[in-house]
């Protein structure tokens, strides 16, 4: 009558460890102490391993108090009945108890730091896709902000360069024709370096060769180009 009490818990053993530990455990209990044949403990066995890995610490240690009541109580009852063969089979089954506890801890705390080890890696994956967002965003209020520089300070030029080659195409065309040859510099100029800063965003072996920045030692031709 208790064989379904020893077995059926078991379906709940991941869910529910806790209260199907119990169970397997009065069912054996009950088997040592009343039935005629020596108790079958694979299903408390069962339910000591499924306590171990997924029951929490009360259930864990519940669980282990459970089963060595459980335990004791059989052996009482052996020893009370004088049966040899049934001690040493408690015995044997006392041991294996102890093993599938070790084992399910064992499997709960590699199995935690296995999901510990995953939560790290989408953490880091995480952290180092918006490091990238952040670099990629950073990078093109740069390049925004440079062109703009260029863009702006060189259609200055090109429009005071004009200006000055309407003025003086009548009086000093030589002087026009030098202004007209200054917008035309610094229109390729110009076109140059958004080409190159646009090579910043391309991607293959097309885009063309960056330069380093202007330095100190360049003003002089600033100044004469102005």
């Amino acid at each position: 009558a208790a064989l379904p009490f020893a077995t059926v818990p078991l379906l709940w053993r991941r869910t529910r460890p806790g209260p199907a530990l119990l169970v397997l455990a009065l069912a054996f209990a009950v088997c040592s102490l009343y039935a005629e044949a020596q108790p079958n403990g694979v299903g408390l066995l069962l339910g000591v391993y499924a306590a171990a890995v997924y029951g929490d610490v009360r259930v864990r240690r519940a669980g282990g108090v459970v089963a060595a009541g459980v335990l004791l109580v059989a052996f009482a009852a052996v020893l009370g009945s004088g049966d040899g063969r049934a001690l040493g089979h408690l015995t044997g089954m006392a041991f294996g108890y102890g093993v599938a506890w070790v084992l399910g801890d064992h499997t709960r705390t590699r199995r935690a730091y296995l999901a510990e080890l995953e939560e790290r890696a989408v953490r880091l994956e995480r952290e180092r896709d918006e490091h990238a967002r952040r670099a990629t965003d950073e990078e093109r209020a740069r390049i925004a902000r440079e062109l703009h520089d260029v863009v702006v300070h060189n259609i200055s030029v090109i429009a005071v360069q004009a200006g000055a080659a309407r003025s003086t195409s009548a009086a000093d065309p030589a002087r026009a024709v030098e202004a007209l040859g200054l917008i035309e510099r610094t229109a390729r100029s110009t076109l140059g370096e958004m080409r190159a800063q646009l090579g910043v965003l391309r991607r293959g072996d097309d885009a063309p060769p960056r330069q380093p920045q202007p330095t100190i030692a360049q003003v002089d031709d600033l100044v004469a180009r102005a």
